[in-house]
C-alpha cells in the first residue's frame, strides 16, 4: 500500500501542477503528466485489490476507495476545464 499512497502522492502533485498551469504553455505537459499519474495510480490501485485477500479488499476499499475516488474526479475537473475552455 506504500507504494500506492506514494503513486497517489505524486499523481496528485501532478494534477495541482496542470491546474496551476491551465493556459500557460506548460499546460499541455503537466496535464499529460497528470494523467498518466492518475492512471498509473488508478490501475495499481486495482492490482493491489486484486492480489487481496477478501479480508485485506474490505479493508483497502473502506480505507482508500474515497481517496482514489476523489483522484479521479479531480482529474475529470481538469479534462472537462480543458474541454469547456476550447
Amino acid at each position: 500500500m506504500d507504494d500506492v499512497n506514494e503513486l497517489f502522492a505524486e499523481a496528485n502533485m501532478s494534477l495541482q501542477d496542470a491546474q496551476q498551469s491551465l493556459g500557460t504553455v506548460y499546460f499541455e505537459d503537466d496535464f499529460n503528466d497528470a494523467k498518466r499519474a492518475t492512471q498509473h495510480t488508478l490501475s495499481a490501485f486495482d492490482a493491489l485489490i486484486e492480489r487481496s485477500t477478501p479480508e485485506q479488499r474490505q479493508s483497502l476499499l473502506a480505507a482508500n476507495r474515497p481517496k482514489m475516488a476523489q483522484l479521479q474526479q479531480q482529474f475529470h475537473t481538469l479534462e472537462q476545464t480543458l474541454i469547456h475552455d476550447d
